[in-house]
């Protein structure tokens, strides 16, 4: 079975495999979509985590998380800059909402 949960800038694909134990995850951040290797890795970093404390509720299989929309850049485009700590905590919650909606479906 293979099922897709989108939200405003990630999605979660999810392929329901019987012959593994646990599930498994990727992660795809393309460079198009997020300029800055630190922000493409915090954004990895925040998915494994979010992935780590769900993980023994999700179903097993093959789940790939997906950067679709560009996530904004660490300022507002009028040279204020915006805390990382608050867009971190924004993708984060986007990447809990995604896995709960898989879970819960």
């Amino acid at each position: 079975m293979f099922r897709g949960e989108r939200g405003t800038g990630f999605v979660l694909h999810f392929c329901s495999r019987e012959d593994v134990i646990f599930p498994r995850m990727g992660i795809v951040v393309p460079k198009k979509l997020v300029k800055r290797a630190t922000e493409r890795n915090a954004i990895k970093r925040q998915g494994r985590e979010a992935f780590r404390l769900m993980a023994a509720s999700l179903p097993r299989g093959d789940l790939v998380l997906r950067v679709i929309a560009p996530l904004g850049e660490l300022g507002d485009g009028k040279g204020h800059p915006i805390q990382k700590s608050l867009l971190h905590r924004g993708w984060r919650m986007q990447i809990n909402a995604l896995f709960d909606q898989l879970v819960s479906s």
